[in-house]
Order: structure tokens, then C-alpha cells, then sequence
């Protein structure tokens, strides 16, 4: 697609999915696996160089522990079953988060995914977000800046350096598929333009009427990608 190089796709609604079918949680995030699926089809198939998949933010943590486990055990399913077949497609995987806090396997697997995608120039780099939130890399970046005593003047310019999203570029296009803006999925900055509750960091790269103009470019897609969400 002209102009687009990096798209984003926030993995909502999965839960009220499977709600509303009267289905348990998990048949939910399976399902959202299979979407992301599309998403790296469409991807190659448009030759947008970036995706970033949010897949599992920090709020998550804060949901029941069976459906926390659940969420884990099929992003490790996800990684060991799609890691050969993202290996033909020539497709590098690139994580994001606070990866260190996810059990001890699923770390394992995040690792020989990295190293077994990192042997070939990439068609589309796959950016997985995974114990991400806004909030939280910001903090985080602003502990590493403190940190290196040679730093002195704490701007935008130098935090950036210590962000996680540091070696992408800031996404042209980000979508939502459950069609709500969570707490966390906003930056404060534009808090004002869309909703007075929206705090998530990475949105606030995308300039809104960009958001508002491409998204007429990418409704088959959208449409498609939520239908089941």
C-alpha cells in the first residue's frame, strides 16, 4: 500500500467475542491468533515493511489468573507452531515489553524465535508487543536515561534512545479491533483530540487526521480483520 511502512493492530475484543457466543475466554484468544495471522498475510501481500502486533499489554496481568495462563500458553503455542512457517516467509520477529516477567519456556521460545528469524533480510519485520504498555516503557526508558550518569539533559530527543520502539519507525496506521479505546492505548497527548480516559504512548507517534484519512484506505482490511472479533 503507497506511503504505508509501518502498520500497528491493537488485539482487542476477543473476550466479548467469546461472551457473546457464550464460549469460554480462551476460544476468544484463539481466534484473535488467527487474526493475527491475517494480519502478517496482509502485510507481505501489501509489502508494508512493519507490523506491530499488540498481543498482550501489562494490564493484562491484571486479569484472572486462569485466563492469564491461558493467554501465555497460547502465545507460546503461537511462536513454536508459526516460527518455520515465518522462517519461509522470510518474516523477522522483533519483541517489544517486559518480556522478563513471562515464565521461564515461554522466554526460551520469545529467544529461538529472535535468533531462528534474524538469518535473512526480512520481507516484513513482525513486531510483537508482549507485556507492553505505554506507561511502562516510558518509565522504563526514563530509568535507563538516570542510569547512565553521562547523560544530562533528560528531552525528547534523548529519551527516545532508551524506548523500546527505538529501532522502528513510529507506525503511519494504527487500528483497533475491538473498536474501543482501552485506558492504556492512548497517548496523553492527544488524550484531548479523542477521549479524556486515553493514555497509550505508541498512538501519539501517529498524527490523528493521518489515522482518520488512511483508515478510508485500509476499511476492507479493518472490516475483515474485526468480523469475527
Amino acid at each position: 500500500m503507497k506511503n504505508l511502512n509501518h502498520l500497528a493492530v491493537i488485539m482487542d475484543g476477543n473476550t466479548r467475542w467469546a461472551s457473546n457466543r457464550n464460549l469460554p475466554s480462551k476460544a476468544g484468544h484463539k481466534e484473535g491468533v488467527k487474526k493475527a495471522r491475517l494480519a502478517v498475510e496482509y502485510a507481505l501481500e501489501k509489502k508494508i515493511d512493519y507490523l506491530t502486533l499488540f498481543a498482550f499489554s501489562t494490564e493484562n496481568w491484571l486479569r484472572e489468573e486462569g485466563e492469564v495462563r491461558d493467554l501465555i500458553s497460547l502465545f507460546f503455542d503461537a511462536l513454536e507452531e508459526q516460527t518455520p512457517e515465518l522462517r519461509e516467509e522470510k518474516v523477522k520477529l522483533n519483541f517489544i515489553g517486559d518480556i522478563s516477567r513471562f515464565n521461564k519456556k515461554l522466554i526460551k521460545q520469545i529467544e529461538t524465535s529472535k535468533k531462528l528469524t534474524e538469518e535473512y533480510e526480512p520481507k516484513l519485520n513482525l513486531i510483537i508487543a508482549a507485556s507492553y504498555g505505554g506507561k511502562w516503557d516510558i518509565i522504563n526508558a526514563i530509568k535507563k536515561f538516570h542510569a547512565d550518569k553521562n547523560n544530562k539533559e533528560l528531552n525528547e530527543n534523548s529519551l527516545e534512545n532508551y524506548l523500546e520502539t527505538k529501532s522502528f519507525p513510529d507506525p503511519d496506521l494504527i487500528i483497533r479491533s475491538g473498536g474501543l479505546f482501552p485506558s492504556s492505548a492512548c497517548s496523553a497527548a492527544i488524550a484531548p483530540i479523542l477521549s479524556t480516559s486515553m493514555s497509550d504512548f505508541l498512538l501519539s507517534m501517529t498524527p490523528v487526521f493521518e489515522i482518520i484519512q488512511s483508515s478510508l484506505l485500509l476499511i476492507n482490511f479493518a472490516v475483515s480483520f474485526d468480523s469475527s472479533i
